[in-house]
């Protein structure tokens, strides 16, 4: 019989475990919420699950053939007839893997994250800050341009160096000088500084939360294409 298949690790690589400081009070706790609004995080998070799903059947799909390829105890019509599984199975557990967000409460998720990562980078004045500087109408018409100026380059092929100037006139006078003044401030200087860092830490974060879902998706999977496998060469 095929001897069951090594899962290969598909988890992000998970932070280090971390101590929690205090809770921030309600204050801090609404300008977090206004900021992991504003920066779109659950539909990025979202998205990303979408499509790292596929990523990772393709990388099990990879190790599986070369597992296949290599057993000396199938004979040729029992490797042929397992390779041929695969992109059924792989598509399977790609269309799993795209739905397992359902099954978590992500909004919950995203307020402990948003709990645990923010204030390493910022104070609760500068949390306090950044979220009222998105939620005015000149942060609010700035994404809007920007999704108008996204969908246009989607729609011509072609990027417009000038796009934002066709839209100039949609901001007030006051709206500019608030727009120039974040960018000028030590804030909106820090957050162009750190932003990097700070994305990638909530992407581990997220990584490391949600991959014992990931990879409990993946042993079912895995496990029943073995059974199949064992099933076939015990005849």
């Amino acid at each position: 019989m095929l001897k069951p298949i090594r899962i290969l690790a598909l988890a992000l690589i998970c932070l280090c475990p971390t101590t929690h400081a205090a809770e921030p009070g309600a204050e801090t706790m609404r300008a977090l919420q206004t900021i992991v609004t504003a920066e779109h995080i659950e539909e990025k998070y979202r998205a990303y699950l979408d499509s790292s799903a596929t990523r990772h059947a393709a990388t099990l799909q990879k190790m599986l053939e070369e597992k296949l390829n290599a057993a000396p105890q199938l004979s040729q019509a029992q490797r042929k007839r397992a390779l041929a599984m695969l992109p059924a199975w792989s598509a399977a557990l790609a269309a799993d893997l795209k739905i397992r967000d359902k099954s978590m409460n992500l909004p919950a998720l995203i307020s402990d994250m948003a709990q645990t990562i923010y204030p390493r980078y910022f104070t609760d004045a500068e949390l306090k800050e950044l979220a009222a500087f998105y939620a005015s109408s000149a942060y609010q018409k700035t994404i809007d341009v920007s999704a108008r100026i996204k969908e246009d380059k989607r729609r011509t092929g072609v990027a417009d160096p000038a796009a934002w100037d066709k839209y100039d006139h949609l901001f007030t006078e006051a709206e500019n000088d608030v727009i120039l003044a974040n960018g000028d401030s030590a804030l909106g200087k820090k957050l162009t500084r750190v932003s990097p860092a700070l994305n990638k830490e909530i992407l581990m974060y997220f990584g490391a939360k949600t991959s014992d879902n990931i990879n409990a998706i993946a042993g079912r999977h895995m496990a029943r294409f073995v059974a199949t496998m064992n099933a076939d060469t015990s005849r």
